[in-house]
């Protein structure tokens, strides 16, 4: 899980625990572990959410001064889904697994091409 940079140091002091994305689909998973600093941030749940729910006191649990300036950084591409994500920080990386966020492209497997059919 990514945080804008003014963010990171306020999430590892567990000053913040919670994050609004906007994405097609889920990109984290409850329980997976993300690498931030020395430690991880561990979500603990993340659930769907209506952008009505979307409030001023949400906005500054997830370290933003408004919802528009919440909305304008957890936009993401054409995602139109609302994820609310809760999480726990752990400032000890050497004894966590890591979940890879994004593979980069070399190591990825490459799919096979799929076949026409002769008609």
């Amino acid at each position: 899980m990514m945080f804008m940079k003014r963010l990171r140091e306020p999430v590892m002091r567990g000053e913040i625990a919670v994050s609004v994305r906007v994405w097609r689909r889920p990109q984290v998973k409850a329980g997976g572990r993300y690498p931030l600093g020395d430690g991880a941030v561990v979500v603990t749940a993340i659930r769907q959410i209506s952008l009505s729910e979307v409030t001023p006191a949400l906005a500054r649990r997830s370290g933003f001064s408004s919802v528009e300036e919440l909305l304008g950084v957890a936009r993401h591409g054409k995602g139109e889904n609302v994820y609310l994500i809760e999480f726990v920080y752990e400032p000890d990386l050497s004894v966590l697994p890591l979940v890879q966020e994004r593979r980069p492209p070399s190591a990825r497997k490459a799919r096979p091409e799929k076949r026409r059919r002769k008609t």
